[in-house]
Order: structure tokens, then C-alpha cells, then sequence
């Protein structure tokens, strides 16, 4: 575990990594090692709409907003349920890949975004 930074606790032998990712270091990691995917399994849509189903009771704005999108397919799904969707990524590429979606897009981190807290 230590050779790659993780940590095992003895009380519960949880593991998790000592090290936190620097912003370059995740823009380096998405843009050039994160293989995406076009294919959007029947299982993973199923679990979409269960947890759009929980969101329903909670549902005030109509907004949805997926930090760390990726390609925009729990965007979609919620799309189609009626949702206004927005999402946040750091590369270009997938910020774009959204946009090419019609999904409004986001790039940076969430911290860094000038966004009104009632608007979500």
C-alpha cells in the first residue's frame, strides 16, 4: 500500500490515498490517460433514473447540476425527465463533447464557478 500512497486503517481496514490530487495533476490524468466511453449500459441508465427518482421530492428549481460530468450522460437521462441540466468538467475536450449535446457546460473547478446559491 505504501508504495502507491495508500493507507490501511487497522480499526476498520478502510483504504483510502494519502495523497490529494493536485489540479494539474487531474487535467494531466483526464485529458491523456482517462479512457471514455460512447456506450451507455442498460444497468447504468436503470441506476440513473433510481437516482433521478430520488431527487424528485427535492426538486424546487427545475436545475440540475452534475460536477464532473464527464460525457453527459446522466445529463441526458435527466434531460429527458424534464430537468434544465448543467454540468462541470476540467478538460476541454469533455466540456465540449457536452456542448456538442446541447448541455450547458462549465469548465473548472466547482469552487472557481460565480454561481448564484438559490439557483440550484
Amino acid at each position: 500500500y505504501q508504495e502507491v500512497g495508500l493507507v490501511k486503517r487497522k480499526s476498520c481496514n478502510f483504504v483510502f490515498s494519502e495523497r490529494i490530487p493536485t489540479l494539474g495533476d487531474l487535467i494531466d490524468y483526464y485529458s491523456n490517460n482517462y479512457q471514455r466511453t460512447s456506450y451507455l449500459s442498460p444497468i447504468t441508465v436503470k441506476r440513473y433514473n433510481e437516482l433521478l427518482d430520488g431527487f424528485e421530492p427535492f426538486r424546487k428549481t427545475g436545475k440540475l447540476l452534475d460536477v464532473g460530468a464527464g460525457y453527459g450522460f446522466f445529463l441526458e437521462i435527466a434531460r429527458e425527465r424534464g430537468w434544465e441540466v448543467h454540468g462541470t468538467e476540467l478538460t476541454e475536450e469533455a466540456v465540449e463533447h457536452c456542448r456538442g449535446k446541447g448541455i450547458k457546460m462549465f469548465q473548472g473547478e466547482f469552487h472557481d464557478l460565480d454561481l448564484d446559491p438559490d439557483s440550484y
